[in-house]
């Protein structure tokens, strides 16, 4: 799905950040992951605005040192991160 600036406003509604704040540094090249950036991919996956905490969340917690995501970005195996969801289907 294309990022435009409208589904960009869209998606922003989804969370009380300001697109600004700075979750950490994306390797490899370490530049700032704002939640804008977020924001715009989760646009690009055809995520809704409902989604956008959680794939902040996951952000977050891929950025974490002890995940070491610059040597998954770095290796030359095929290692990729996932996150899952597990939404309680039974309620």
């Amino acid at each position: 799905v294309p990022c435009t600036p409208a589904r960009l406003e869209w998606m922003m509604t989804g969370t009380y950040l300001p697109a600004s704040t700075v979750l950490g540094q994306m390797p490899p090249i370490l530049g700032d992951c704002t939640v804008g950036n977020v924001a715009a991919n989760a646009v690009l996956a055809g995520c809704e605005p409902c989604h956008l905490n959680t794939v902040i969340a996951a952000t977050k917690a891929m950025l974490k040192p002890e995940v070491s995501l610059h040597g998954v970005h770095a290796t030359t195996m095929g290692a990729t991160p996932m996150y899952v969801d597990a939404v309680d289907t039974l309620s």
